[in-house]
């Protein structure tokens, strides 16, 4: 036990899960992680907890269909829960820019969001073009009432935006509500990737909605597609077998 929280006292937490699976401790450092970038004040830099290889880390993708996910922003019984999933889905948001997102971001006018991505991905402005989520954006909005363009679109109890845990455990709560208790938030954006893939919509503009650099980043989504096909595919097969 420590009697202060200081960085070696962190190590020694973490070390706890040594042994762990890779996904357990690259959820742990990440809490972590999460946990003091929200509390600078306690005067332990996040940076300095080192996050595993994504190699080393591997979970099965969840792609989760948008009605499921426009019900689940719909019905989320708070306006601001529903802002956040149906953000996250239309802008393929990660959970660490969803608090960064001010109230300036926001132009209702043109129906744009300026996203300030993280990771080394690209900012960009960003259109709002399906009704649904113009809908529910349209709904917090009145509710939050914004007066100082830099106020976080999403605060939290401090002022500040919300933080990477607390927007986690929202977004894990409706999942597991739905059915998606194995999901991961970050499944949402991953959900708009793939979806919009199978609508047709070029690797070019995903990769700008989601704010890759390259499109490689991009591509490794097609396999959901292409499995997707092979699906549909082998229950036309089996179907025809029968007749």
């Amino acid at each position: 036990q420590c009697q202060q929280i200081t960085y070696e006292c962190v190590l020694k937490f973490m070390s706890q899960y040594s042994n762990s699976a890779p996904l357990t401790q690259s959820t742990c450092a990440y809490a972590l992680r999460a946990f003091f970038e929200a509390n600078p004040e306690l005067g332990v830099d996040y940076k300095l907890i080192s996050l595993p290889s994504r190699v080393d880390v591997k979970r099965k993708i969840v792609t989760i269909p948008e009605q499921v996910v426009r019900k689940m922003a719909e019905e989320a019984g708070d306006i601001k829960v529903g802002a956040i999933i149906a953000l996250m889905y239309e802008l393929g948001l990660r959970v660490s820019e969803v608090g960064k997102i001010t109230c300036g971001d926001v132009n209702l006018d043109e129906w744009t969001i300026y996203v300030r991505r993280s990771k080394g991905s690209m900012s960009s402005t960003l259109p709002i073009v399906t009704d649904w989520v113009k809908d529910i954006v349209r709904a917090y909005m009145v509710v939050r009432k914004c007066v100082d363009p830099n106020e976080p679109l999403f605060p939290g109890r401090k002022g500040r935006g919300l933080s990477y845990t607390r927007v986690s455990t929202i977004v894990k709560e409706v999942l597991r509500k739905y059915g998606y208790g194995d999901a991961h938030p970050h499944d949402i954006r991953h959900s708009r990737a793939t979806n919009l893939l199978k609508a047709g919509v070029d690797v070019v503009t995903v990769s700008q909605v989601l704010g890759h650099k390259t499109l490689s980043s991009t591509t490794r989504y097609l396999h959901l597609v292409v499995d997707d096909i092979r699906r549909k595919l082998e229950q036309v097969k089996a179907q025809g077998g029968q007749q």
